[in-house]
């Protein structure tokens, strides 16, 4: 078994978990808007543009990655579309 590429998948399984575990995989480029569905406002995959990979010394210790930062914790796209939507409501 190589160690490395066993990891690498881990990595890829773990990051594919934080975005879909919630449903919202589309976003709006900057990461604050997630949705669903494919829309104009959402046109990016949390796989776009994204590759990961290993190193023994984390070089970004700060970033927080797979932390809090993820999908769920920024707008949601019928929240943006509808200022007048309250946690109250089902679903929300």
């Amino acid at each position: 078994m190589c160690q490395p590429e066993a990891q690498k998948l881990v990595v890829d399984r773990l990051y594919d978990d934080l975005h879909e575990s919630n449903g919202r995989v589309w976003h709006d480029g900057t990461e604050t808007i997630w949705a669903k569905e494919f829309s104009r406002l959402t046109p990016w995959h949390y796989r776009d543009g994204v590759t990961l990979w290993l190193s023994q010394d984390d070089l970004t210790p700060d970033d927080m990655f797979l932390g809090d930062q993820g999908p769920g914790h920024g707008e949601v796209e019928s929240e943006k579309q509808d200022p007048g939507a309250g946690s109250n409501q089902p679903g929300a």
